[in-house]
């Protein structure tokens, strides 16, 4: 039966390679239409997607691997001259009711079915902070999740441009004001925190900072009600890489626990997730809420094609192997500690050791990339 498995898995993966090959072979004729390499098909059953995940014999390569075929896939897609989202665009700010701009913050929507939605963007800096709040404003933004903090960039002096870093646009002082015409942001309450339930003043232990923020529009004469709305800024996370495990939370593993509970906390129908780019850590995250919702709702799994739907929205979202294996394996945690699998599966599989063998290939690979744990001083 293990025999069975391990070719069904070969099969599996042989397959993908194979349609990309012919489906690139096609394209080279300059054929008109667009390109059909797709991984968007019927969503696998949860101990499916799991045996042909896991069970083979080195899985974390295998994760790699996939990612690898993924990336060739959509980016040959986004790229081709017969795509007409090959440059997604920018959100239009209405003016009026004829007249509309382009916001100069490179932002996109990203819809999940049930009809959530996401809005992934840059981390806003001196050029495009201003466009950032009225993004905010225009789509009545109830949560907004920074998963670089401000001036981040500085951590990496070899590519630091001074007038593209994060800067702090929102206040953390309870009842300081930060002006960003016509807008006026005010913050009402701030708190660094362990986890959701504990608090510290202690920034050398804290993991992420939760605040409350009223944002007014200063213009009187529109008649505009203030609005509130919840703000997160998510502190250790280095850039293109994975959350760092951090206090309690000393593991891989574990550190992934908030993320999960942040998931819980961007509930409301609009939430603005950035990072420096908006694309690495900002795709991991609304990735992982697309594959929660359909591990809950459906009871089903397909990593692979759901990245390939957010692409279509927001090209690059999910940034490397690392960050696919890591969505995969939380994916595949949560899977279990729902009984979607048991703990022995076809009376072979253990799936508690398949799990964790990939963790510890993950976190072995990890060792090879320099970690800058550090946080810049807040402004």
């Amino acid at each position: 039966m293990m025999r069975a498995q391990l070719q069904s898995s070969i099969a599996f993966f042989s397959k993908q390679i194979s349609d990309v090959i012919e489906e690139e072979a096609k394209s080279n004729g300059l054929r008109k239409g667009k390109l059909k390499i797709t991984f968007v098909r019927n969503d696998l059953t949860v101990k499916h997607w799991f045996l042909t995940r896991f069970s083979i014999s080195d899985a974390y390569k295998a994760l790699c691997k996939e990612f690898d075929v993924l990336e060739y896939v959509t980016n040959n897609w986004l790229l081709s001259v017969h795509n007409t989202l090959r440059a997604p665009r920018f959100l239009q700010h209405s003016i009026s009711a004829s007249t509309s701009r382009t916001l100069k913050v490179n932002a996109q929507r990203i819809t999940r079915e049930d009809g959530k939605i996401y809005f992934a963007c840059e981390g806003p800096n001196l050029a495009t902070i201003c466009d950032f709040w009225t993004l905010v404003w225009q789509e009545n933004i109830k949560t907004i999740v920074s998963l670089n903090c401000p001036y981040e960039e500085r951590l990496y002096p070899n590519s630091f441009r001074k007038n593209y870093q994060t800067i702090q646009y929102w206040p953390t002082v309870e009842g300081k004001i930060y002006g960003c015409a016509p807008f006026k942001i005010t913050c009402i309450k701030s708190s660094l925190m362990i986890d959701c339930k504990i608090r510290t003043n202690d920034k050398r232990e804290c993991v992420y900072r939760l605040t409350q923020l009223r944002i007014r529009y200063g213009n009187a004469t529109y008649g505009q009600r203030d609005r509130f709305l919840t703000h997160v800024c998510y502190f250790r996370w280095p850039d293109g890489r994975l959350p760092l495990p951090w206090g309690k939370n000393n593991t891989l593993t574990k550190a992934a626990n908030a993320l999960l509970e942040m998931l819980v906390m961007v509930s409301s129908d609009k939430t603005l997730i950035h990072c420096r780019a908006g694309r690495g850590r900002t795709g991991v995250l609304i990735a992982l809420d697309f594959a929660m919702y359909q591990l809950k709702s459906l009871r089903s799994v397909n990593v692979q094609a759901l990245i390939e739907k957010i692409r279509r929205q927001r090209p690059g979202l999910v940034m490397n192997h690392l960050q696919y294996a890591y969505i995969n394996l939380i994916i595949a945690e949560q899977a279990y500690s729902m009984g979607y699998l048991l703990d022995q599966i076809n009376e072979r599989f253990i799936t508690r050791q398949l799990i964790n063998k990939v963790w510890i290939a993950l976190e072995n690979d990890l060792k090879k990339f320099e970690i800058l744990p550090s946080i810049p001083e807040e402004e």
